[in-house]
This record gives structure tokens, C-alpha cells and sequence, in this order.
């Protein structure tokens, strides 16, 4: 899958419908079509290439820029001037970025990155629970390094967690 903000070469057919098989040597005829999330369809800033007649025909690429890929996920489809012949579009989800992160309202970032180090912290049983002050902190696989302190059963603002 792609990385949204990424370019990437998206793959699509060609189906001749009057054959009910791929369609070779038809590149000149396609006018490609990018679709960000909701959006309306934009002309692609590239242009397509088959890719191989003999070994997969009817299959074309086309490199997909960073700027055609800034939604959740990003269709590919168009039409061929060429009678009886179907683009099939092909709808790809971006994955998450291991970069985004967001702010937590009891302050500090939470990014994918940090959510997997709490999780597995949590799964490795690195935490602890204060129940003095109904505090839980969870720590790094290291069992030093804080990831996250959060209050519970109550006490604290369990729905403002520290993010250290």
C-alpha cells in the first residue's frame, strides 16, 4: 500500500469487452483520471506505460505524483478512446505514517510510533500502578523510560493522559 504524501506506481487494466481479454498496446488511448478521497477527478500528471503485452496484457502503470497522493486513499481510473474498452479503476487505502502524531490534551504527542512502544509496553507488562494516587505509567521495554502516565478508577483525568 502507499504512504500518504508519497508517490507511488499504481497499477490498472485495460479489459477489452468485445474480446473479454486484456488490452495490449493501447496506452496511446487512455486518458487517466486521479481521485483523492471525495474529491473530483483530476488529470493524472504522469503519463501511463504498458507493462509487459506478452506476460500481462492489458496491465498499465502509471507513477502516481506526491501531490496526487495527499488523501486517506486515492483511486486510479480514466477511459480509452478505444471502442469496447473499460479501465478498471483501482481504489488504494494509504497507510499510516509512522510520522504523524497528534497532541494529547493532557499535553506531550502521541504518534503511531509511541502507541506501538505503549502497547508492547503493556504487553511486556512494563507498567505500574499506583494506587495511592490512581496513577498508571507505562514504561519502555527497557522498564525505565516512561512512555505515557494516565489516571484512573477516578483520580487523575483519565481522559488527559500525560504523554511524557
Amino acid at each position: 500500500m502507499p504512504r500518504k504524501g508519497h508517490g507511488f506506481t499504481a497499477h490498472y487494466v485495460a479489459w477489452d469487452t468485445s474480446a473479454n481479454a486484456g488490452k495490449t498496446g493501447d496506452v496511446a488511448n487512455h486518458t487517466i483520471q486521479v481521485v483523492q478521497g471525495d474529491s473530483a477527478p483530476a488529470a493524472a500528471t504522469n503519463s501511463p506505460a504498458e507493462v509487459d503485452a506478452t506476460k500481462v496484457p492489458g496491465l498499465y502503470k502509471i507513477a502516481v505524483t506526491d501531490g496526487e497522493n495527499a488523501d486517506d486513499f486515492v483511486t486510479i481510473g480514466g477511459v480509452s478512446s478505444t471502442p469496447n474498452v473499460s479501465i478498471m479503476p483501482v481504489c488504494m487505502p494509504n497507510i499510516l505514517d509512522l510520522g504523524y502524531s497528534v497532541v494529547a490534551k493532557g499535553g506531550g504527542t502521541i504518534t503511531a510510533l509511541k502507541s506501538m512502544e505503549i502497547l508492547l509496553g503493556m504487553l511486556a507488562g512494563r507498567y505500574g500502578y499506583n494506587t495511592a494516587t490512581g496513577l498508571l505509567t507505562v514504561y519502555a521495554y527497557d522498564g525505565t523510560t516512561q512512555l505515557m502516565t494516565i489516571g484512573l478508577l477516578g483520580q487523575g483525568d483519565r481522559n488527559a493522559p500525560t504523554i511524557l
